[in-house]
C-alpha cells in the first residue's frame, strides 16, 4: 500500500511543481527529464512488483484451491468409499435375509412334506385296515351266504326226501290197499 500512496503522492507533486521537481527518494531537486525518468523506473518497478504480487497470490490462491479440491477430492472418496461399504453390507445383510428366509420356507415345506408323507402312511395304513375289514366281513357274509346255501339246499332236499317218503310212503299204502282187495273189487271201481 505504501508504494500506491506514494506514487499517488508523486503525480499530484508533480502537477503542482512541474518547474522544479524532486527526487522522490531523497527530496532532492533533479531535472525534468531525470524526474520523469525515476517516475517511469518507480512505475516499472511497482508494476513489477504488483506483477510479482499478484502472481504470488495467484499462486497461493490455486495452491489453496488445489488443497481444497485434494481435500474435497478425498472427502468425496472417503464418502463413496463409505457409501459403497454401507452398500456392501446391506446386500451382505439382504442376502443373509434372502438366505434365511429361504432355509425358512425350505424348513416349513420339508415340515410340510413330512407331515404330508406321515398322513399319507397314515392313510394307507387305515386303507389297508379297512381293507382287511371290509375282506373279513365280505368272508363272513360269504361263509353265511354259502351256509345258508347249504342250509337251504339240506331243507329242500330234506323236503324233497320228505316228499319222495310220503310219496312212498302213500305208494305203499295204497299198495297195501291195493293187495288187499279182490279182483272184483278192483274191477268195479272201473
Amino acid at each position: 500500500m505504501a508504494l500506491f500512496e506514494s506514487s499517488a503522492q508523486r503525480a499530484s507533486a508533480r502537477h503542482l511543481h512541474i518547474a522544479d521537481e524532486h527526487c522522490p527518494w531523497c527530496d532532492r531537486p533533479i531535472e525534468h527529464g531525470k524526474f520523469e525518468e525515476i517516475t517511469k523506473r518507480i512505475q516499472q518497478r511497482e508494476r513489477e512488483q504488483f506483477e510479482a504480487m499478484r502472481m504470488q497470490l495467484t499462486a497461493e490462491a490455486a495452491q489453496k484451491a488445489a488443497a481444497a479440491d485434494a481435500r474435497a477430492a478425498a472427502a468425496i472418496a472417503a464418502a463413496a468409499a463409505e457409501a459403497e461399504q454401507r452398500v456392501a453390507a446391506a446386500r451382505r445383510e439382504e442376502q443373509q435375509k434372502a438366505s434365511a428366509l429361504a432355509m425358512e420356507r425350505q424348513s416349513a415345506l420339508q415340515a410340510r412334506l413330512a407331515e404330508m408323507e406321515g398322513a399319507r402312511a397314515a392313510a394307507q395304513a387305515e386303507l389297508a385296515s379297512v381293507r382287511e375289514t371290509q375282506d373279513e366281513a365280505l368272508s363272513l357274509r360269504l361263509n353265511e351266504a354259502v351256509e345258508t346255501l347249504q342250509r337251504e339246499r339240506e331243507t329242500a332236499v330234506l323236503a324233497e326226501k320228505a316228499k319222495v317218503l310220503k310219496l312212498q310212503s302213500e305208494l305203499a299204502d295204497i299198495q297195501r290197499k291195493l293187495e288187499g282187495k279182490s279182483e272184483h273189487e278192483l274191477g268195479q271201481g272201473h
